[in-house]
């Protein structure tokens, strides 16, 4: 079984999503905290189970109705790369975003982040 491992911006993620919550509900807050924690904890065991990302090498698991958590499988670990809001265009390309793994600048001319894509697609042109 592979280790768990949460990227910085995958924590800061739930943390912001958390935190807007709980101004308006800590209760709903916390159930959807103990949700996404609960699901994530359960990939060791079964990593392949969700779908395929909509970026190159990452996966998709639904842990809500409104929320996503992004990850990709390594030969070391399992690796939570984002928790997003679906209503949130990801990958963010377009209009000067930057990706959220590797901070370079992005646009629709790129399909891929050069941490989360296979050495061979890096920012590829569509």
């Amino acid at each position: 079984m592979l280790p768990l491992q949460w990227l910085a911006s995958a924590r800061d993620d739930l943390a912001g999503i958390v935190d807007y919550i709980a101004e308006r509900d800590e209760g709903a807050a916390l159930r959807l905290l103990d949700a996404i924690g609960e699901a994530v904890a359960a990939l060791p065991d079964h990593p392949l189970l969700y779908r395929k990302g909509r970026m190159a090498g990452t996966r998709e698991m639904v842990v809500h109705p409104h929320y996503l958590v992004v990850y990709r499988l390594s030969s070391k670990a399992i690796e939570v790369v984002a928790v997003l809001h679906t209503s949130k265009q990801f990958p963010p390309w377009g209009d000067g975003a930057r990706c959220p793994s590797c901070k370079l600048p992005t646009d629709r001319a790129y399909s891929f982040c050069n941490k989360l894509a296979p050495r061979a697609a890096r920012h590829v042109p569509f």
